[in-house]
């Protein structure tokens, strides 16, 4: 059995349907025209504005208090709770430190029987939005934390803890994750139902 394993999961679009409420809180607030295939994590690039503008608007989007009201991802529950049985799972955030409060909240909303507020772990990477935010990646701060599997809908993420030795299951379809080619320590899953099946059959 395969327990000593740490398997890392992200947030955002991974346990959480973030991007669609990103863009609905845009477009009625901002009056932006955006899809959810406009959406990147460089909100810069997104809305082409500066990163004072961005500060600005995020800053007002967290503290709506949209974050609570993201629907948890398909599935995602039900495959942890199971995945808990085996393996040690905590939760690797680039979120910025103003949603700590929101993010535990919601957690304990719908993950409670997965996650504790301990096994949450946030980056920092976008405490400061700037360009430098954007390059952050979370290889290095897995490898601290010794996961040995992380799951993540960004490529980047996906692609600096593979540079690492460490698998990564690239989750979701977007249009922000398309890859041509990948590592072989980089597999793309769609949905939880993937992600089971994945561990399921390699370990």
């Amino acid at each position: 059995m395969a327990n000593n394993l740490i398997v890392g999961i992200d947030i955002d679009d991974t346990l959480a349907v973030s991007a669609p409420m990103v863009i609905a809180h845009s477009n009625s607030t901002w009056h932006t025209s955006l899809s959810v295939d406009d959406y990147h994590e460089d909100w810069a690039k997104m809305w082409g504005v500066d990163y004072a503008e961005v500060t600005r608007r995020a800053d007002e989007y967290f503290n709506s208090g949209v974050v609570r009201e993201y629907n948890p991802m398909p599935s995602a529950e039900k495959v942890l709770r199971t995945l808990k049985n085996q393996y040690t799972l905590i939760s690797v955030t680039a979120r910025n430190d103003t949603t700590k409060d929101d993010t535990y909240s919601w957690i304990k909303s719908h993950f409670n029987d997965v996650f504790s507020k301990e096994d949450i772990y946030f980056t920092g990477a976008w405490n400061k939005i700037d360009e430098h935010s954007v390059h952050h990646t979370k290889g290095q701060i897995c490898k601290e934390l010794g996961v040995d599997i992380l799951i993540d809908d960004q490529l980047k993420h996906c692609l600096s803890a593979s540079e690492l030795g460490i698998t990564s299951l690239l989750f979701g379809e977007y249009n922000w994750n398309k890859a041509d080619v990948l590592p072989s320590n980089v597999i793309r899953v769609r949905n939880w139902t993937e992600v089971l099946k994945y561990f399921n059959e390699h370990l």
